[in-house]
């Protein structure tokens, strides 16, 4: 859907979205009405939202009972958050897609990272042209059914306590999640924040893209939709009508000791996220 298709009906597919995204280079949700002070009274639109991350992990494991998933059955197993999201009256902005969609091969993604929204819609988008490997901390490898998942979906688990031993592993894993096919994507903030802070961005992602030779793409993402909860963190209540965007920027070559590309990343995503602005 382009941006001007305000007319047109809601995403029903995960197809909707990935052939917007390679028709159009976006998607954008059509307008919303306005969300309903009722449903937000009642937590409605906040148990919409979690409930569907549940379908979503159940829904990839089921699948996953089959062996490998395609980058297709993994995108319509995410689809529930996706489609979530729209149902709480909140639209989906996705502009640059088609840095990604163009792309010949795997690439490197390097994203800020705001809320547990991101490491469900981020990859669901990147479905759209290419299988996926997450970077993340190893606690959420050791949870009992989101850890299954990551496991048998063979991501990449790193302790965000030990630098050099974290480089390596994504070093050596990384590049053999690539040579398999599958493109990284990088958190490479230590936690994750509304507050963008570079001094905080690692350079973990471009050094694995010089190292393996494949393109670095800077993502910048605003989710600040999902607030943080008062007991548990990831399940905070939303705020309905509050956009979420993901902006994917042209791919960068990290040639040299990678400084450049790291400094491009870290422009592009600063520059985002000023023009979007707070709210």
């Amino acid at each position: 859907m382009t941006p001007d298709d305000n007319e047109a009906s809601v995403a029903m597919t995960p197809e909707d979205i990935w052939e917007s995204m390679r028709r159009h280079g976006a998607y954008h949700s059509p307008c919303m009405p306005t969300p309903s002070a009722l449903c937000r009274i009642l937590g409605i639109y906040r148990c919409r939202l979690h409930l569907s991350v549940g379908r979503a992990v159940t829904g990839t494991l089921r699948r996953l009972k089959d062996g490998e998933l395609t980058k297709e059955q993994w995108g319509a197993a995410l689809f529930p958050v996706a489609a979530a999201i729209e149902a709480t009256r909140t639209r989906l902005h996705v502009d640059g897609a088609n840095n990604i969609t163009g792309l010949s091969g795997p690439a490197v993604y390097v994203s800020n990272h705001m809320t547990a929204v991101d490491t469900y819609m981020l990859p669901f988008l990147m479905c759209a042209c290419s299988r996926v490997a997450i970077v993340a901390k190893d606690e959420l490898f050791r949870l009992p059914i989101f850890g299954k998942l990551m496991r048998e979906m063979r991501h990449i688990s790193v302790s965000r306590t030990n630098a050099r031993e974290d480089m390596k592993k994504i070093l050596k894993v990384g590049a053999e999640r690539i040579r398999e096919g599958k493109s990284v994507l990088i958190f490479p903030q230590s936690t994750r924040s509304i507050e963008f802070r570079a001094q905080e961005f690692n350079s973990m992602g471009v050094k694995l893209a010089r190292r393996v030779g494949v393109n670095v793409v800077p993502v910048a993402l605003k989710t600040d939709f999902l607030q943080p909860g008062a007991l548990v963190k990831d399940l905070g209540p939303v705020v309905p009508g509050r956009d979420l965007r993901f902006r994917f920027g042209t791919p960068i070559v990290a040639s040299g000791n990678g400084k450049e590309a790291h400094g491009q990343v870290i422009h592009f995503i600063e520059k985002t996220l000023a023009e979007w602005g707070p709210g």
